[in-house]
């Protein structure tokens, strides 16, 4: 698991902006400080690039805000963005001096059962109003829905609101409505992060594709001949790339962060992490069952207690397994799993269905969602028979869904299974390349040292 200790605490006058960019984004947020709730000064978006440096400001920011006394929450649209928020403001020493939550529970939202799946549904007053600033990280991932209970709640508070618009839209919607609200705005397109490096230069191609006007537009493809700062070519093979994880493989057993692999389809992820997996536990681990030293992914929903009251694990976070053990609960072979969740400290105990009893159980949700199609009142009852037991995957390789927000030592993408995006759909010729380019973006800028892509 990651370990990290906490710098001595962030002084913001010591923030030296790096550019003319930086200086206008900690100048319009010194006067948000000072605005008051609802006016127009007092909301803020800072649309910035890969390593442009928005996480250092906002943390500072966030700093002068505590140092003056207001009350402040920090917030994203997912529990794994926020965890990654809360992780950086550890790190400048301030975690302890704000609030963490999603936005849903700051709007007091939960996913409510229906036809049409899950629903964001009101359960709870909205708290923006008990806190004198917002931050709130990740806009590109804020949806439709999120944004139309968020907006009539912001002027309660101010308002500091940071995204890159180049990133990835929420599932089946276009741009978030987050860009488009009207806000003052301060652009971070300059980087900083490797700002002399050619990982920053193949990260700064990738983002002009997506950018381009539609004039211009062409399907993106990194410079063959690009090299890393300490000399590794970035265009490896398949069998390369695997290569270049197994080289890390004791410091990716105490930190998966080291290294990861991004790819396009789960087929792919799956075939990256069987290899990846057998390395980290050994040539007799058990197949397809759990061991301890897995790393694992909750993936699709969350993990829920036995009796369904509480959510043990949300969706996307990982966890290592401890202790396995097979065995049984509620008439279903299943496995019980001692975890250590990402940003927690003590360990618990979850249940995930045993592969012998699949079969069934997936029947069985078959059969349930059926009779709600016939009897909406029956939505619920699949759902929770849906949610008993989590979908549990490895993770030292993922999608590039999945991957976005975080940042690895050394990432490599699959380029030649995004191309596998190329002609999939019934979207337009440029509706696919800019998806397409947007995969090859934030999959190449997940990379804090070392990138590398197949081609």
């Amino acid at each position: 698991m990651n370990t990290e200790i906490a710098q001595e605490r962030f002084d913001f006058r010591s923030v030296v902006p790096q550019n003319e960019q930086q200086a206008a984004y900690l100048s319009q947020g010194a006067a948000l400080l000072q605005a008051q709730p609802g006016t127009p000064d007092s909301q803020l978006l800072g649309i910035g690039a890969a390593g442009s440096g928005k996480s250092y400001l906002n943390m500072a920011l966030v700093a002068a805000a505590v140092d003056r006394g207001l009350r402040v929450v920090c917030a994203t649209p997912t529990h794994k963005a926020l965890t990654i928020l809360q992780r950086s403001a550890r790190q400048y020493g301030i975690s302890h001096q704000v609030t963490f939550c999603t936005i849903q529970s700051l709007l007091g939202l939960r996913l409510s059962a229906g036809e049409n799946g899950k629903e964001l549904q009101p359960v709870d007053s909205p708290t923006i109003g008990w806190y004198d600033l917002m931050l709130a990280d990740e806009g590109s991932m804020i949806n439709q829905a999120v944004w139309n209970f968020m907006r009539p709640y912001l002027g309660q508070t101010r308002f500091l609101g940071t995204g890159d618009p180049a990133q990835l839209y929420p599932v089946g919607e276009g741009l978030s409505p987050f860009f488009k609200s009207g806000m003052n705005q301060v652009k971070l397109t300059q980087p900083i992060r490797q700002a002399d490096g050619p990982l920053m230069d193949v990260v700064t191609a990738a983002r002009r594709a997506v950018t381009a006007k539609k004039r211009n537009y062409a399907w993106f493809k990194p410079d063959r001949k690009a090299i890393n700062a300490d000399g590794t070519p970035m265009r490896v093979s398949r069998n390369a790339l695997v290569r270049a994880v197994l080289n890390h493989i004791d410091r990716i057993k105490d930190n998966p962060d080291t290294f990861r692999i991004v790819a396009f389809r789960n087929a792919t992820v799956d075939q990256y992490n069987r290899v990846i997996r057998r390395a980290v536990l050994g040539p007799d681990a058990p197949q397809p069952q759990y061991a301890p030293g897995d790393r694992l992914l909750a993936k699709d929903r969350g993990i829920n207690s036995p009796d369904g009251k509480e959510t043990l694990v949300h969706t996307a976070m990982e966890m290592e397994v401890l202790e396995a053990e097979a065995t049984h609960l509620d008439g279903y072979a299943v496995w019980k799993l001692r975890v250590i969740v990402e940003g927690d400290r003590s360990p618990i105990t979850i249940y995930a269905l045993h592969h012998d009893d699949q079969a069934r159980f997936e029947q069985e949700c078959q059969d349930l969602k059926a009779a709600a199609v016939r009897n909406r009142f029956l939505w619920r009852r699949y759902y929770e028979h849906l949610e008993k037991f989590p979908n549990l995957k490895p993770c030292y390789a993922l999608t590039v869904h999945y991957s976005q927000g975080g940042t690895y030592q050394h990432c490599g993408i699959d380029g030649k299974d995004l191309d596998a995006c190329r002609h999939a759909g019934n979207d337009s010729p440029l509706s696919r390349a800019r998806f397409y380019n947007r995969l090859w973006y934030v999959g190449l800028s997940r990379a804090a040292q070392n990138g590398y892509f197949v081609l």
